[in-house]
């Protein structure tokens, strides 16, 4: 390239830069977007007159050797200003299930099939077969809708188990569209769910409501969803499982506390308490707790079998003392259906104070 040819690029280059310093400097300098445009703008306008120059030996060669540098620089330049957010693919309802050997799993056990929490109902094992894999060959039922679902897994593979847990609470409430107010531990209510959709439980909450009865509903929940699978008629209310049945306060006295007086039956034995105690003083309040066993066995001295959650047994309670829990414990134990009783225990003491029918054994 002659010397000429330099210095008439040379000037060409120093005029665009001069242009570009004076749009630089007339645009105002909160917006950083307009002067990246104009940097852009700017690089490829020293393309177009180089590419336009008739003096360049080559024109082709150097332009092309330009326009990929300037291209390389606008695209990193728009790389570093673009702010790129990933999303984590993560499974939020990964802690919902937890694997388990597909051939450990039986009867009576849980499963997920097609995404649905079910109860295992059937299982077969196939014989192992050309590619060294028995088959297990699971029929299940839809805890939540009853629908029956099927799934054939080699039984060395994993599967998907759903966490089931079962709450109980107090009913308060149910209102006009269906929905029910439960009490919770904490003294809250929850009032997110309907009535259950099966009609003999269904029958069974409206009727025992309507009739002023205290009753307890368990809630079974999996994967994110919730339904009342149980009912516990736990008698009439303000005679049984709440303490305290009625509260007043008297007026601040001479000593500066106001007085509560509590009127209260024993949980146990059905007898009225009463005590006055300063407003502002602490009481002593039991810890309740409810626990589910399955009956196994009703001996002849009235002591019930229990079979634990290890797979143990528990002998050492006696039959309920009233009589219509009692009468219904042994006309469903004689017509041999499976029965869950639910053992109340506070302070050292122990009582069945519900029971549970969940249908033949």
């Amino acid at each position: 390239m002659k010397k000429s040819q330099v210095k008439a690029l040379l000037a060409t280059k120093q005029q665009v830069q001069g242009d570009y310093q004076k749009q630089n400097h007339s645009l105002p300098k909160s917006n950083p977007t307009a002067t990246i445009q104009s940097k852009q703008t700017t690089r490829f306008a020293i393309v177009r007159l180089l590419v336009k120059n008739p003096n360049s030996p080559n024109p082709a060669h150097s332009c092309k050797s330009s326009i990929f540098v300037t291209i390389s620089a606008s695209k990193s330049q728009n790389m570093s200003d673009e702010e790129h957010q990933f999303e984590s693919k993560a499974d939020a309802g990964a802690s919902k299930t937890f694997p388990q050997q597909a051939g450990t799993i039986r009867k009576n056990g849980y499963i997920v099939i097609k995404n649905r929490a079910c109860k295992v109902v059937e299982v077969s094992t196939s014989k192992t077969g050309k590619h060294g894999h028995a088959k297990c060959h699971f029929v299940a039922i839809d805890i939540f809708n009853g629908k029956k679902l099927e799934d054939i897994v080699p039984s060395s593979h994993n599967c998907d188990v759903p966490h089931v847990n079962r709450t109980d609470y107090q009913l308060i409430d149910i209102s006009e569209d269906g929905f029910v107010s439960l009490l919770t531990e904490s003294g809250g209510t929850k009032d997110d769910l309907k009535l259950p959709t099966d009609d003999s439980l269904l029958t069974q909450i409206k009727d025992g409501f309507n009739e002023g009865k205290d009753l307890v509903v368990t809630v079974m929940s999996a994967m994110g969803e919730e339904q009342i699978c149980a009912l516990k008629d736990i008698g009439p209310k303000l005679e049984l499982w709440c303490l305290v049945v009625e509260v007043s306060t008297s007026k601040t006295g001479k000593h500066g506390h106001a007085k509560c007086h509590f009127v209260a039956i024993d949980i146990f034995n059905g007898k009225k308490l009463e005590d006055i105690v300063p407003s502002s003083h602490n009481c002593d309040v039991p810890h309740v707790n409810r626990t589910d066993y399955q009956l196994i066995d009703i001996s002849e001295d009235g002591f019930v079998s229990l079979l634990t959650e290890s797979g143990g047994t528990k002998d050492d309670l006696k039959l309920p003392t009233d009589d219509s829990l009692l009468t219904q414990i042994k006309d469903g134990f004689n017509e041999g259906k499976d029965l869950v009783v639910t053992v109340m225990s506070a302070m050292g003491e122990e009582q069945i104070c519900a029971l549970k029918d969940i249908g033949p054994k």
